[in-house]
Order: structure tokens, then C-alpha cells, then sequence
């Protein structure tokens, strides 16, 4: 697991790929609301926090 890929970094690859074409939404690797601010910085459109049947979206 320490040498896997970070999931932020994964998403920027695919915010790349997918650029203008659809809504990029991040639901993994988010704890805190730290991980939420780097999340949209980096570009993602929406991201998901908490539990499945707790679930918080934070929109920029």
C-alpha cells in the first residue's frame, strides 16, 4: 500500500483527461476538511465525505 498511487494524484490525471467534458467528483482518500480544500484546488467539481449512508458534498 505504501507504494501505491495517492488518490489525489490519480484524480488530477483524470481531471486531465476529462477536462470540460464532465463533472470530476472525488470519494476516496478524504478526511478532514484540509483534504476537501486540496481536493477542489487541484480541480475536482465536487467531493464526498463520510460514510456511505452519511455522505456530505462539498461544491465550489
Amino acid at each position: 500500500m505504501d507504494a501505491g498511487s495517492s488518490t489525489i494524484s490519480k484524480g488530477v490525471e483524470i481531471l486531465n483527461a476529462c477536462k470540460g467534458q464532465t463533472a470530476i467528483m472525488m470519494d476516496s482518500g478524504i478526511r478532514e476538511g484540509s483534504d476537501i480544500a486540496c481536493t477542489l484546488a487541484a480541480g475536482m467539481d465536487f467531493t464526498f465525505m463520510g460514510r456511505r449512508v452519511l455522505c456530505i458534498v462539498s461544491a465550489h
